[in-house]
């Protein structure tokens, strides 16, 4: 893994370790508050959702249905800080023990290998999300 070091690594970090948590355990609303009210976020079919409640809505939906009893595993492989309070991570996802995806998301047999990028701001004594996009991966590294 390659990024800067980052001040407040361990809480930035805390977040993506949450997401995965709650992902796992198909809990949406404990996924939704590792988001900013006002968070901003585009999935991999393009999709558009504004503030937590939207993004809860939608997790809430997929964590029922195709993405059900996945485990999400989500690895930083570029980590900057633009400020004390803003971060930006970019992030190799692998959904493990997909069952059926729109043609041509499938990249290996049950996984889904994804590039997100995530902006963090700490408000507060808390890092939450305020930007997030997620793209299909075409190549995977071998």
């Amino acid at each position: 893994m390659q990024h800067q070091a980052l001040a407040g690594e361990k809480a930035i970090r805390g977040v993506l370790e949450e997401q995965m948590r709650s992902w796992n355990a198909g809990d949406a609303v404990r996924y939704g508050q590792t988001f900013a009210t006002d968070a901003t976020s585009t999935n991999v079919l393009d999709d558009y959702y504004s503030g937590r409640d939207a993004l809860t809505a939608r997790m809430s939906e997929i964590l029922g249905t195709v993405f059900k009893d996945t485990r999400l595993e989500l690895t930083i492989r570029n980590a900057r800080r633009v400020s004390d309070d803003v971060a930006i991570l970019d992030i190799d996802c692998v959904v493990h023990g997909c069952r059926a995806l729109p043609t041509g998301m499938a990249t290996e047999a049950g996984l889904l290998h994804t590039a997100m990028l995530q902006v963090l701001v700490r408000k507060a004594d808390a890092w939450l999300v305020v930007a997030f996009h997620n793209v299909v991966k075409r190549k995977i590294a071998a």
